[in-house]
């Protein structure tokens, strides 16, 4: 932001951001359908880039004026998704701007989660491809799997 930009109210932010999400996630769905090494995958993969580094800024922007509740919890809905590949896991992603900040080693962020009433401590990772997951095991989920909607609320653990 240059020195002659307006500071954005809170509710402007909040909006770019959901806006800002919505395109990268409409972004990634088309990704899939190009092919790597084309002009337009390329673009699409700077594009999508950008977007979440502009996402993260406004996330650390509403933080640094109390958007965040003062425990840390945050609670969403989100779609899982089973990880592409032999024995892939099933995966809740986590909205940009729900995601915690990495505070160890490779991306993780230590977490107590709780999906759909069933509660336990694990961690969030980071994914380049898929932005930040949460692992939802089989017996926490029980006959949900790919494409089901669940309640999820994270909280931030030592």
């Amino acid at each position: 932001m240059t020195a002659a930009t307006p500071p954005f109210a809170k509710a402007e932010l909040a909006e770019a951001l959901r806006a800002i999400v919505s395109t990268v996630s409409k972004c990634e769905q088309v990704q899939p359908k190009l092919r790597p090494g084309t002009a337009q995958h390329t673009l699409l993969v700077r594009r999508i880039k950008a977007l979440q580094i502009a996402a993260a800024l406004i996330e650390r922007d509403l933080a640094s004026t109390g958007r965040r509740r003062d425990d840390g919890r945050v609670t969403f809905r989100a779609k899982l998704f089973r990880y592409p590949g032999a024995g892939g896991w099933t995966f809740a992603k986590v909205p940009a701007r729900h995601a915690p900040p990495a505070t160890h080693a490779w991306g993780r962020t230590p977490v107590l989660a709780t999906v759909d009433g069933v509660s336990w401590a694990t961690s969030v990772w980071r994914d380049k491809k898929h932005g930040t997951l949460l692992a939802v095991p089989k017996k926490v989920r029980g006959d949900k799997g790919d494409g089901d909607v669940v309640q999820v609320e994270l909280r931030p653990r030592g």
